[in-house]
């Protein structure tokens, strides 16, 4: 029987038709600095990052000015999946069962260094691009951090790219938050990171330019 590593018990479903929990972090995809550059257009900000939340304001940048911001939010809306083509093994840090990774916490190095075995078949939760070649994952409910770019051994085939959102929370000069959008590929921008771009397989929508 093939199994989902995310799932277990009564809950055991195919991801693939099944629904899968988001996951958000409060860090930029890739190294830094990061920039964010305006185009020009009137900027609608929210009070949370979501589009479902309410407008707290609405402002209006001038065309390349660099927008300032207090937060961000990087926001896996739906997982993708990785299928194990055969026996194999993930080493990686392990953040626990957690829906929300701060900045904080990430740079703490969670409980630790782990590995976690998977079978045949079975299919691991993508979660988002990190950096590096670092790469956030969910296995059996446990977000973990491994260095996929860098493992080339581990037999894992991505069947589904993760459905992600980039949320930065705008700051007046004074660093006072004003509310949260959403941000366009072409607005994000990493002037440094070329020589740590990794191989497109592991890069999401959202990435280095």
């Amino acid at each position: 029987m093939k199994r989902t590593v995310f799932f277990s018990g009564i809950f055991a479903v195919t991801a693939l038709l099944g629904p899968s929990l988001g996951f958000e972090c409060s860090i930029f995809p890739g190294e830094g600095p990061h920039r964010i550059q305006a185009s020009g257009d009137e900027i609608v900000l929210r009070t949370a990052p979501t589009a479902q939340a309410s407008v707290a304001d609405t402002i209006s940048p001038v065309r390349g000015e660099m927008i300032m911001h207090s937060d961000v939010r990087f926001r896996t809306i739906m997982p993708g999946l990785f299928l194990a083509r055969e026996d194999g093994a993930i080493h990686g840090t392990s953040y626990g069962r957690v829906f929300y990774l701060s900045r904080t916490d990430y740079y703490r190095g969670g409980s630790g260094y782990d590995t976690f075995s998977f079978s045949k078949g079975d299919t691991i939760e993508y979660l988002q691009y990190r950096a590096e070649g670092g790469t956030f994952l969910r296995i059996d409910g446990v977000v973990v951090c491994a260095d996929l770019l860098f493992e080339r051994a581990v037999p894992l085939k991505e069947i589904r790219r993760p459905q992600l959102e980039l949320w930065i929370q705008v700051a007046d000069v004074d660093d006072n938050p004003l509310g949260w959008y959403k941000l366009e590929v072409d607005q994000f921008f990493q002037p440094t990171a070329g020589s740590m771009r990794p191989g497109p397989e592991f890069l999401p929508d959202i990435s280095h330019r």
